[in-house]
């Protein structure tokens, strides 16, 4: 399905699987994680291709839940200031906060809007983490502690 994704007044050309797209009633459509991950794997690399960040890789992961869901992207290169860029976009899709002193999750009311031309989806998830570096279990992780170990 062919849409658009605005994020700091840039309408994005997304392209997001039928398999993403869920229904509760034939009436009620929602974008599953995984949509959401494709989202911003293909914003995240529209805006390497403006020229807005600059990174080596990314990886996206999305885990679901009883209760919730998460994104996680580790940057792979790139300097300090694309990597905070990339940190405020991941958290522009996170739905609301926990709030540790009613020990309750709170959820905004807008959310950024996935745009076809039949209808509009939210695009958010409950957590989201930015996280610099190979993610744990990739062959580029154990490379660099293996690099790091020698160097010591």
């Amino acid at each position: 399905m062919v849409g658009t994704f605005n994020y700091q007044d840039k309408d994005y050309q997304i392209n997001v699987s039928d398999r993403s797209i869920k229904t509760f009633n034939n009436e009620h459509y929602y974008l599953t994680i995984s949509g959401v991950g494709q989202i911003v794997r293909q914003v995240l690399n529209q805006m390497k291709q403006d020229k807005k960040v600059h990174f080596d890789k990314i990886y996206i992961s999305t885990k679901y839940y009883v209760g919730g869901n998460s994104l996680t992207c580790n940057v792979v290169g790139g300097y300090d200031d694309d990597y905070e860029i990339i940190k405020q976009f991941i958290n522009h899709i996170q739905g609301g906060w926990f709030n540790g002193m009613i020990d309750l999750y709170e959820y905004d009311n807008i959310h950024p809007q996935f745009k076809t031309k039949d209808q509009s989806f939210d695009v958010e998830v409950k957590y989201s983490f930015c996280h610099q570096g190979f993610p744990y279990g990739t062959k580029g992780y154990f490379e660099n502690r293996i690099y790091n170990e020698r160097r010591n």
